[in-house]
């Protein structure tokens, strides 16, 4: 089992402790990887085609991944102040897909299909309630801590994705966001292999490097960043416990702890 104060923390040099210290974690990721392999199988084919976010539509697409972001965690936190595509300018800078401005409580995006935008959103509206749940003196902290929080809008922004696709009962809505999970998943299980001396299957690392076990090596096969180790973490986190409560329960845990 996952210890509690594991669960309960924010800091990356924890949860980089955490995800090297158990080989039981190698079975662990077998087990999710196959999971979510049958996740995506069980969606319906894509019925629709993608179309673009027009900046007239945007509102509405935010609007709607707020609403299950805050049912989801169960919160009503301070509202964005604004959600926009990058300017022109921006784009020239190449910005991030997406990106939440904690000191100007702004979403600013990439525009994109509406799929891609509405799993964006719930990404970066996750990071604003992670923000928002502690004091303005505590962001520096939490963003020294890149693998938690990239972790948990992660798996925010997976399972509205999936509860979209399902509503619509069209898997173009959960396709991008299984693969970067299946991929981040598949890059922790080589890590956990390597480090505990394990075989990996060769099912998993196929399908992600496209070469057989003697071409695997570390610059073929990257090794996890923050979002990755944080995919790992949170999903191997809601195997032991059982259901989806650490979201909700670290927001309370970080509120009763004066944060």
């Amino acid at each position: 089992m996952i210890p509690r104060q594991y669960l309960e923390s924010v800091t990356d040099n924890a949860l980089k402790e955490l995800i090297h210290s158990d080989k039981h974690f190698v079975e662990a990721l077998e087990e999710i990887i196959s999971m979510e392999e049958r996740t995506m199988k069980s969606l319906p084919a894509r019925k629709t085609k993608d179309k673009r976010v027009s900046k007239k539509e945007l509102p509405a697409v935010f609007e709607e991944a707020k609403r299950f972001v805050d049912g989801f965690l169960r919160v009503n936190p301070p509202p964005v102040k604004e959600v926009r595509f990058y300017s022109f300018f921006e784009k020239m800078i190449k910005f991030p897909a997406s990106l939440y401005s904690p000191s100007r409580r702004e979403i600013t995006l990439w525009p994109r299909d509406e799929a891609r935008v509405y799993s964006h959103c719930l990404h970066e509206y996750a990071h604003h309630i992670s923000y928002r749940a502690t004091q303005l003196k505590d962001m520096r902290l939490l963003s020294l801590n890149d693998i938690f929080l990239e972790g948990y809008a992660m798996r925010i922004e997976r399972w509205g994705s999936l509860v979209k696709a399902r509503t619509e009962n069209d898997s173009r809505w959960y396709r991008p966001v299984h693969e970067e999970t299946h991929k981040a998943l598949v890059m922790v299980y080589d890590l956990l292999c390597r480090g505990h001396n394990v075989n990996p299957r060769k099912e998993f690392m196929q399908k992600i490097s496209g070469s057989d076990e003697r071409k695997r090596t570390k610059f073929q096969f990257p090794r996890p960043g923050k979002y990755s180790l944080g995919i790992a973490i949170f999903t191997i986190a809601e195997l032991e416990i059982g259901n989806l409560s650490i979201y909700e329960n670290i927001l309370k845990q970080q509120r009763n702890d004066g944060s």
